[in-house]
């Protein structure tokens, strides 16, 4: 046997000499190693693969390789190999109105900034690979670009509902229709916001869109026509000679959060609207921002990843 560091990663050879085989595939077998198998002195290497790397027709020399791999059964039938997983991460980008302390982001005479601000949070990427008796065209057609509906325990991690994006499901290689098994590949997206400035609906909805409550009009009851509600700009308070020309934030009901600030220049006040039923309303300390579910939920429990 032969133990020694290439490249950073230990690895292992053991060889033997056989006479007497019919053929190579015999020879092969004769030997008490298996792709998989672990090292007989050493249980963390695993036999990556085994070969002939000589033949002289009366005696055959049989080569196992060892390494240390994180993949368990690798020689054993595709269907009963478990499951191979693999993560990287990366970044995304979420607008933000407080700081780490939950401290309100505005200037010193306390009022909001006209930018507005945003933050990077790691997002997760999952890469689950496993052999299955066919492609499931339906599971594909049904579950991708969907989150989840529920919290999940997802390969030990545990995941509030709306934090795991079902990215794509698809054979990692060609295959034959009727094939005994098809190589498949699951791929998901994972976003856990934990900050402390993260409100319960954004870590609720960390993929749907959310939008600063913001705009330059407001509803109101038009006198003129037997106050029929009609759009107006925002205008300042007091004199009425001077339009709004910077959104105004809104308090997630179609009114300015600032109550002098009025609909039309005869100074009316702003209408108290609802938003539809699929749009959430999630108020932090200086703006309230609007959810909208652009991304239909699923139930990732019957994927069995």
């Amino acid at each position: 046997m032969q133990t020694q560091l290439i490249d950073g990663s230990w690895v292992a050879t053991i060889g033997w000499d056989v006479i007497n085989f019919t053929s190579e595939y015999d020879a092969v077998n004769s030997c008490p190693i298996r792709q998989g198998s672990p090292h007989p002195l050493n249980s963390s290497l695993t036999c990556t693969s085994i070969g002939l790397t000589e033949n002289k027709l009366t005696k055959a020399i049989v080569i196992a390789n060892f390494g240390v791999t994180g993949l368990i059964n690798a020689g054993a039938p595709p269907l009963a190999r478990p499951e191979v997983t693999s993560w990287k991460w990366g970044k995304q980008t979420l607008p933000v109105d407080t700081d780490t302390n939950g401290n309100p982001i505005v200037n010193s005479a306390k009022d909001a900034f006209r930018s507005n601000f945003s933050r990077n949070f790691s997002v997760r990427y999952c890469r689950v690979e496993r052999w299955e008796a066919y492609y499931d065209q339906t599971l594909a057609a049904n579950y991708t670009d969907t989150i989840n509906n529920a919290a999940i325990i997802f390969q030990g991690l545990y995941l509030g509902p709306g934090q795991c994006y079902f990215v794509s499901y698809a054979p990692i290689e060609p295959y034959q229709l009727g094939a005994p098994y098809v190589h498949v590949a699951y791929e998901f997206e994972i976003r856990t916001p934990n900050a402390p400035n993260m409100t319960l609906l954004q870590i609720r909805h960390p993929f749907q869109l959310r939008l600063v409550d913001q705009g330059l009009r407001g509803q109101y009851n038009d006198v003129n026509n037997s106050n029929a509600p009609t759009m107006g700009h925002f205008w300042l308070g007091g004199t009425g000679t001077q339009q709004c020309t910077r959104d105004v934030l809104l308090n997630g009901q179609g009114q300015p959060v600032d109550s002098t600030i009025k609909v039309t220049q005869s100074l009316v006040a702003a209408n108290s609207q609802s938003v539809p039923s699929n749009v959430f309303v999630d108020s932090t300390s200086t703006a309230t921002f609007l959810i909208y579910m652009i991304y239909q939920e699923t139930n990732f429990a019957l994927i069995g990843i």
